[in-house]
């Protein structure tokens, strides 16, 4: 965008001459008059005091400077400006020529300074070879742009007989605004944007100093900037609800029609980033109060679209990963708590990698159920990858991360239409019971009493495992389905374990993956068993089958535990950290 005046930097005029004749005019400029037969000279003295050329370069054909480059600079010289010598520039009749002229305004040393560019002499086409320069310089971040003038003789005033000097720095913001909308259309560059914004205080926006929408939008976008910078999608869409709010906000005003033409655009192409906000609130709290809903599935999906149509496939693969876990969250009625890690976000993660597990394994699950688990697997081993920097062994090229990237989102959409089939884990129901057996058997009359199973799994001896129907039918359970694992060597036998941990027949994983709970008590038996029970604990986590991990404690000393063995102790909770949670307290049978 032209620059906003600096008082640091000089002020440095760029102007052209002619080699017709030029008679004396009085120019006009914002109601200020001012004689002189040269635009340019007048032009200085139209600008003062709010810009103060110290400078002048004039460029023409040797025609002109011959004609008028002396008194040209005289009449500038005497305004209190130095002026440049003369630079001499072909016709333009011809490329060459053309390229002859942008090279030399290009080698021009402005020393870091505002430049006042006047048009009003410049041959037809110069104009543009002029402002292409001149963009180039601003780009090399040589220079500033103060303003663009057009002294328009043929617009003279009959009446009066003034000319109007005709201020076309607004025409370059208009290109500066094409340049930020197609940066962000393109590739997603938001800076352009923001600064556009943030010098809202231009010719453009004019009629909207001041402006409570203006300051709005200048925020929303310096918000938007950091929060798509960092490529968080939920503070992503709050900042373009904001700003989509702001910008209509300015556009009810009376702006001019170039403007309202550039905010439709940016508003278009924002529009579908924005969150929809329960009750418009879009304040310090924004965020707690999303809603995680199929409309919100849908957006945070059609971001990770654009993060991938500019280019940005690491980005994209990093929100489809965590798009993924909402639409499990969405599916399995668990919107209330989306963005709790430690407790939803976590649990379904797991959920996730334990699908990942059994279709691995080929252990069945539902044909909508595997399409879903599968793209989880293409998303996370590409998330992966990028967030490792490539450590991995795979390798990568743009040509396929493109076309991955294509087919991947076309699956999201479809899929979308039938998340209902992960509303549950395929099981059979029931809570399975995990417990090791030592020669105590109060320890499995306490697990039946207190944990109430459907099934257990009882990790013993050969020596243990008689104790087995008494403690049930004590319990009151004597017909309770039970899998019993008997280790040979119950005090080095932990390896054994390993090859019961296995699908298909003589394998304990279908047992674990039917269950809808599994509670592993981690006391009892010896140390082979307990660590048995902890790797059984282990495959079942992996397989995504939700769990507890509990202890069975009977305080009383061996001597009143062989005497009585049948009294219920008490049950220890375990959190996922390992910390011990609520206790239960002991009975008697």
């Amino acid at each position: 965008m032209p620059d906003q005046p600096r008082a640091h930097l000089p002020v440095h005029l760029l102007t052209s001459v002619g080699a017709r004749q030029y008679e004396p005019v009085e120019y006009e400029l914002r109601g200020r008059p001012c004689s002189s037969a040269y635009c340019p000279a007048a032009l200085v003295k139209l600008l003062a005091p709010r810009l103060q050329v110290q400078r002048a370069t004039i460029i023409a054909t040797k025609d002109a400077i011959d004609r008028h480059y002396h008194n040209l600079a005289e009449e500038l010289r005497r305004a209190g400006v130095e002026v440049d010598p003369a630079v001499e520039i072909p016709l333009g009749g011809n490329e060459h020529e053309l390229e002859t002229i942008f090279e030399r305004i290009a080698q021009l040393q402005f020393n870091p300074s505002q430049v006042v560019l006047d048009v009003t002499y410049s041959l037809r086409h110069l104009p543009f070879v002029l402002l292409a320069a001149l963009s180039y310089l601003r780009g090399l971040e040589k220079l500033q742009l103060a303003g663009v003038y057009y002294g328009a003789f043929e617009a003279k005033d009959q009446q009066s007989g003034r000319c109007p000097v005709l201020d076309l720095t607004w025409l370059v913001e208009l290109l500066d605004w094409f340049s930020a909308l197609r940066s962000f259309h393109r590739s997603g560059g938001l800076r352009e944007l923001t600064e556009m914004l943030a010098a809202g205080t231009g010719r453009l926006f004019r009629v909207a100093q001041g402006s409570p929408a203006l300051g709005k939008a200048k925020d929303a976008a310096r918000w938007l900037e950091a929060a798509h910078g960092a490529r968080l999608p939920l503070e992503v869409g709050i900042a373009v609800a904001r700003l989509k709010q702001a910008l209509e906000e300015l556009r009810r005003q009376q702006l001019p029609p170039p403007l309202q033409r550039a905010l439709a655009a940016l508003l278009e192409h924002t529009l579908r980033m924005a969150v929809k906000q329960a009750g418009g609130d879009l304040g310090r709290n924004a965020k707690q109060q999303l809603v995680l809903d199929r409309r919100e599935l849908e957006r945070q999906l059609a971001y990770a679209e654009l993060l991938a149509k500019w280019g940005d496939g690491p980005a994209a693969f990093l929100v489809l990963r965590e798009w993924m876990i909402n639409a499990a969250l969405w599916a399995q009625r668990r919107e209330q708590d989306w963005l709790d890690y430690e407790g939803a976000r976590r649990s379904v993660e797991v959920w996730l990698n334990g699908m990942a597990q059994r279709l691995q394994l080929g252990m069945g699950l539902p044909a909508q159920l595997q399409s879903f688990v599968r793209l989880w697997q293409k998303i996370r081993e590409r998330r992966n990858a990028f967030a490792h920097a490539g450590m991995t062994q795979s390798a990568w090229s743009a040509e396929d991360l493109a076309c991955s990237t294509t087919e991947i989102l076309k699956q999201c959409h479809h899929l979308l239409d039938g998340l209902e089939a992960l509303a549950t884990a395929p099981s059979a129901g029931g809570r399975l019971v995990v417990t090791p057996l030592g020669l105590a058997p109060g320890v499995l009359f306490t697990a039946v009493r207190r944990l109430a199973p459907d099934r257990l799994l009882i990790v013993t001896s050969e020596a243990a495992r008689g104790r087995i129907d008494e403690a049930l039918a004590c319990a009151g359970r004597p017909d309770l389905r039970r899998t019993e694992v008997v280790l040979a060597d119950p005090h080095e036998g932990w390896r054994e374990i390993e090859a019961r941990l296995v699908p298909g027949p003589g394998g304990l994983l279908e047992e674990l993956v039917q269950a809808a709970e599994v509670v592993v008590n981690i006391t009892g038996g010896t140390t082979a068993l307990q660590i048995s029970v902890e790797r059984i604990a282990e495959r079942a986590r992996s397989l995504g089958v939700p769990q507890r991990r509990v202890a069975l404690v009977d305080r009383r000393s061996r001597e009143e535990q062989d005497a009585a063995p049948y009294v219920e102790g008490e049950v220890v909770e375990f959190d996922e950290a390992g910390r011990a949670g609520r206790q239960d307290s002991t009975e008697g049978c």
